[in-house]
């Protein structure tokens, strides 16, 4: 038998830059970075549509520098949660992208004003749909609220109350 002059695994190295170019370094192109969960698409998504299921997250792992919940932690938070947003496609695209890379990305999701203006809006969408769907409920707890004068409650003052329902009104 005669040895192979070759070995099957050689060593690349990097071309060195052409004259007159710059050497950029950095992180090679492509490859992933280490972000805080908050900045990960689903860390991002979770803290803006759905701030209950965050903070529950928050509250499960552990205490470190960097809170980094563990895939399974975030399945079974999300899938005994009953918020609509946990039902979207773009969630389970997230959670999949969650379980095979972690919390490294390309790059991570920050709020911008244009994000910020977005979610605000979203915010207030839901909670006018909840009013509406809720409004016999809301009345029958204001109702239930001036009967006891509970010390501990916030009474809202009439003007609020009529306000809210001239608002209800025009949502209808």
């Amino acid at each position: 038998m005669t040895r192979r002059t070759k070995s099957r695994c050689r060593k690349v190295s990097l071309r060195p830059p052409q004259p007159g170019t710059k050497n950029r370094g950095g992180r090679p192109r492509g490859s992933f970075k280490r972000f805080p969960f908050n900045q990960t698409p689903i860390g991002f998504m979770l803290y803006n549509e759905a701030p209950a299921v965050y903070n529950i997250l928050m509250l499960l792992c552990p205490h470190s520098q960097r809170r980094f919940p563990h895939p399974q932690t975030v399945a079974l938070v999300c899938t005994a949660s009953d918020d609509p947003a946990l039902r979207k496609p773009k969630f389970r695209r997230y959670m999949k992208r969650y379980e095979r890379e972690g919390c490294y990305c390309r790059r991570g999701k920050l709020l911008t004003p244009e994000r910020e203006r977005y979610y605000a809006r979203l915010r207030r969408t839901l909670l006018d749909r909840y009013i509406v769907d809720h409004w016999a409920q809301i009345v029958r707890m204001q109702s239930m609220e001036e009967i006891t004068h509970a010390s501990t409650t916030v009474e809202i003052p009439h003007w609020e109350s009529d306000v809210i329902r001239a608002y209800v009104k025009n949502l209808k």
